[in-house]
C-alpha cells in the first residue's frame, strides 16, 4: 500500500531543471503535490540526492506570461521515465507558494477549456 503526505494532481507542464545554477534538462512535469513532483525527462545524468532548480514558465489564458516560479528541490527516486522530486526542506515555504501558484494555474485552464469562468482572483 502507498502512503503519500499529500496528494498528487495530474499535470503536463514544462519545465527546465538546473543544476549548479546552469540548465541541465527539459522536462514535463506528469504529477504534482504540495511536498514535490515527477518530472519526466530522458537526460539521465541526474541522480538520487541531487539538488536540483526547477523553472516553471506558466503560459496564460492569451499567451501572455506569469512570472517564472523556481522550486529548489531534491531527487528522491530515479527512474527510466524521469525523477522523483522532493521539495526542499530549506525552501519549504517557498516551495508551497511557488506549487499554489501551479495549482491555480492548473485550475484555472482546465476551467478555460471546460468554457467556465475563471476568478481574476488568485486563491478565490
Amino acid at each position: 500500500m502507498e502512503h503519500r503526505k499529500t496528494k498528487r494532481v495530474p499535470a503536463n507542464i514544462h519545465v527546465l531543471l538546473y543544476q549548479r545554477g546552469l540548465p541541465a534538462a527539459v522536462a514535463v512535469v506528469r504529477n504534482i503535490s504540495k511536498s514535490g513532483m515527477f518530472v519526466a525527462t530522458d537526460f539521465d545524468d541526474i541522480d538520487v540526492n541531487q539538488k536540483v532548480d526547477v523553472e516553471f514558465r506558466l503560459d496564460g489564458e492569451s499567451g501572455e506570461r506569469h512570472p517564472h516560479q523556481w522550486v529548489k528541490a531534491q531527487v528522491v527516486r530515479k527512474s527510466p521515465m524521469g525523477r522523483a522530486l522532493e521539495c526542499d526542506d530549506d525552501s519549504d515555504n517557498f516551495c508551497s507558494a511557488a506549487v499554489a501558484e501551479v495549482f491555480y494555474w492548473l485550475h484555472s485552464n482546465a476551467r478555460r477549456q471546460a468554457g467556465e469562468a475563471v476568478p481574476s482572483r488568485r486563491y478565490a
